[in-house]
């Protein structure tokens, strides 16, 4: 949605401390397991004893007892300060989250990174390029946003610059962020017009950055304090703000106008690839390809290796994708599990929960009411119909649909899973700001987190904590019961081992009082074929304020 949708960077420190950290931890001892994995604890501790990340003047083990201290980590500030490090890091590729949000592993394009920038001749090109290649469209940007929306963060700024006298002032900057790509001549138009009429973009321009309500977000200045960073260690914008017409303006250097020209006469002719669009190809020898040319791409462009070619193929592997699939797909080393995860695991599995936490659906025997949703809502009504009368069961009913739907990726699962909680009887509202979707139940707002078989075959711990998060981020204080409802995850597949996400569920409500209730697409297709075909009636008012494992 216009101005809902943005791309987000972390504005956690400057992007040289955050390189700097990223060498500490590659030199650090003691730290990463056998695999090159840290967790966020690790990395705090290596950034306060290098003097990167505050934590009241404290070193060695004082700040570990700050680090190590338990209770609300929302207010552990240097974990919060190393985790919005790594993300800003994550987002350029030089870290892998691959198995977890809260464990790196620094990636081979990180090295490389921490070797150009940190020399005694620095080379900035490969962190120029890196910035050139951010996008939404990738499986690891962790803001959600509209799956057809293809914001291209650095292209779209020097496309800008080109085509604006070669400055961008403090008020047009922000609005970069909200454009997709293929729209950017549309920003250009309109910002060429209101300087021209000495006027600026206002809180009620459509594309003004917002919030998840639909209201301006304040101070937008932050969503481009980053941007700014990279492009003035870059050489691309002076590092002072430049005031004409009454107008502080972003103005580039000489260098900058030269590099801005450049993307300006290619941008329409490069082949811009999304990790949907990677991913949907399906043949793997030209997805190496594609991985190989565009990664020498970068190398050429940066000036890393004058020896490689250049390509009009846009597509970061280490940023589109998990590293453990770029390892693959370039031939390169695969890291295993964490040591951690596999202790974490192994202590799990030897522990029996206090509570079961399996629940099972409930019916009553009023009509539903299908909630009336898009004309795709009516079309898979139609379809599940004619399913049921076609099947011998339910359930065989269930599996085939279930089957059908197994290789959709987010962007076909996500509605369909909408569709599915319109047609159970629930007003069903799907990618809403940070939410893959939410419920209006009885005035309260029930978060969604859903995962589709293309991202993860389960749902893992990683959704039952977003699920977490997202009750947090839409409790409403005004409705005293607001902590009775739950938050839902809704996964292809429950987790075969569900000890982790079990604990997890139950720690959620006896230390938040929070209560996640996971659901796999089986039982849900199951219970909507139940209200359209069986006539029955889900008793929503008990399963939302359950808390558990829904298993039919």
């Amino acid at each position: 949605m216009t101005g809902k949708d943005y791309i987000k960077l972390q504005n956690q420190g400057n992007i040289i401390s955050n390189l700097r950290l990223l060498y500490e931890m590659e030199n650090s001892s003691g730290y990463a397991d056998s695999q090159g994995y840290f967790t966020k604890e690790d990395v705090a501790e290596i950034g306060v004893n290098a003097l990167l990340i505050t934590s009241g003047n404290r070193v060695g083990e004082e700040a570990k007892e700050i680090i190590h201290r338990g209770g609300d980590e929302s207010r552990n500030s240097p974990l919060q300060n190393a985790k919005a490090r790594m993300q800003i890091l994550r987002i350029l590729g030089l870290v892998s989250t691959d198995y977890g949000s809260e464990i790196y592993a620094i990636t081979k394009l990180g090295k490389l990174t921490v070797g150009q920038v940190l020399s005694n001749n620095p080379n900035y090109g490969l962190l120029r390029e890196l910035f050139m290649s951010i996008t939404t469209s990738t499986e690891i940007y962790e803001h959600n946003c509209s799956a057809d929306f293809n914001c291209w963060l650095g292209l779209g700024v020097c496309y800008a610059f080109a085509n604006l006298d070669y400055r961008i002032s403090t008020n047009e900057m922000p609005l970069l962020t909200t454009y997709d790509i293929n729209d950017i001549d549309d920003f250009i138009l309109e910002a060429r017009e209101k300087r021209a009429n000495h006027r600026h973009f206002t809180i009620n321009h459509p594309h003004y950055p917002k919030r998840q309500n639909g209201q301006p977000q304040n101070n937008v200045s932050n969503l481009t304090r980053t941007i700014n960073q990279i492009l003035r260690v870059c050489g691309i914008i002076e590092n002072r703000i430049s005031r004409q017409d009454d107008t502080n303006y972003y103005v580039c250097t000489e260098f900058g106008r030269s590099y801005s020209d450049i993307i300006k006469s290619k941008l329409k002719k490069l082949d811009l690839w999304t990790s949907t669009r990677f991913r949907k190809l399906n043949n793997i020898p030209r997805q190496r390809e594609i991985c190989l040319e565009a990664y020498n791409g970068i190398l050429f462009r940066s000036g890393v290796d004058e020896k490689s070619k250049d390509s009009k193929i846009m597509f970061s592997p280490y940023q589109m994708l998990p590293e453990t699939n770029v390892e693959w797909l370039l031939n390169g080393p695969i890291r295993s599990h964490p040591e951690s995860a596999n202790e974490r695991i192994s202590v799990i599995n030897s522990q029996v929960s206090v509570r079961d936490l399996r629940l099972t659906t409930f019916y009553i025997n009023a009509v539903t009411n299908t909630q009336k949703g898009p004309a795709d809502d009516l079309s898979l009504y139609n379809s599940m119909i004619d399913e049921i009368k076609k099947s011998e069961n339910i359930e065989i009913a269930t599996q085939n649909i279930c089957r059908a739907h197994k290789d959709d990726d987010k962007s076909v699962f996500y509605p369909f899973v909408h569709s599915l909680l319109r047609l159970a009887g629930l007003d069903c509202r799907g990618e809403v700001g940070r939410f893959d979707a939410y419920v209006e139940f009885n005035r309260h707002i029930i978060p969604v987190e859903i995962k589709s078989y293309t991202e993860t075959p389960a749902y893992n711990a990683k959704g039952i904590r977003q699920a977490i998060e997202n009750k947090i981020m839409c409790y409403n204080q005004t409705l005293e019961n607001d902590l009775m409802y739950s938050s839902l995850v809704i996964g292809f597949s429950h987790p075969k081992n569900d000890s982790e996400v079990k604990v997890l569920i139950d720690n959620a409500y006896d230390k938040f009082n929070i209560k996640i209730i996971a659901i796999d697409l089986h039982c849900l297709v199951k219970m909507t074929l139940n209200v359209i075909g069986n006539n029955k009636s889900v008793d929503f008012s008990n399963i939302l304020t359950q808390y558990g494992l829904i298993i039919e």
